[in-house]
């Protein structure tokens, strides 16, 4: 039953985007007001598919009426039902295993330490000798880029920058931390605890007043996606 408090909102929605030509659906949404419309704030994948369709797309509501929590559960529940390209399980663009909060970023379901101990099983369990070294040498090529693409963005007269510097002091904790575990100086844990404070960091800078207009936002969003993506490779292949 729902709660009857007027400061309740439940005027949350999900929605599917589907090709007008096939009728297939490639993307799982959760919204409020004109979201499901919007063409803004998508991923590069998202656009292609539209691009590819013209330029249009269908829409078609899963569920209206919901609370946020509720409209998060569904989503979730609804990308799984379709499965995603990223993890060949089905034709979602989708980027993230769903329940979004309404800033756009991913929902972590588990705490700080619960990350680093899935990191840890995953890495110490499931990756044995040179396919551990490849999965981290992986990461380690993300971390290496999301730096040099920073100073390319900025350069050297930007480097004393408010972005810049809190951008810098995000990515760089991760990166030494995944140098020291490829040389057995650092621990899985240490380096999942890293990875997920990378993650909470990008939405923290993301959510940010202060930073909206920042040069270094696409990257933000880009981080938040990849190292997301090996959290969530992580959890599935548990």
């Amino acid at each position: 039953m729902r709660d009857n408090d007027p400061e309740v909102i439940s005027d949350f929605y999900v929605y599917l985007h589907k090709n007008p030509s096939s009728g297939e659906v490639f993307y799982v949404g959760k919204g409020r007001g004109k979201r499901a419309y919007e063409t803004g704030n998508r991923n590069n994948e998202w656009e292609q598919v539209v691009a590819g369709c013209g330029g249009t797309f269908d829409v078609e509501f899963v569920e209206v009426d919901l609370l946020e929590d509720e409209a998060c559960d569904l989503e979730a529940e609804t990308i799984r039902k379709y499965g995603q390209r990223w993890n060949n399980t089905g034709p979602l663009v989708n980027q993230s295993l769903g329940g979004r909060n309404e800033m756009g970023g991913p929902v972590l379901t588990v705490s700080i330490p619960g990350m680093a101990e899935a990191w840890e099983a995953y890495a110490c369990r499931l990756l044995q000798g040179n396919e551990r070294d490849s999965f981290v040498d992986n990461v380690l090529k993300y971390l290496e880029s999301y730096d040099s693409e920073l100073n390319n963005i900025f350069g050297n007269d930007d480097e004393e920058s408010d972005d810049y510097c809190e951008l810098e002091l995000m990515i760089s904790p991760a990166l030494e931390v995944a140098k020291q575990y490829r040389k057995r100086r650092e621990s899985c844990k240490a380096m999942g605890f890293q990875l997920s404070e990378l993650i909470e960091d990008m939405h923290t800078f993301l959510e940010d007043e202060e930073f909206q207009k920042s040069r270094g936002r696409a990257l933000a969003k880009k981080i938040l996606a990849e190292i997301s993506k090996v959290y969530e490779t992580i959890k599935l292949d548990q």
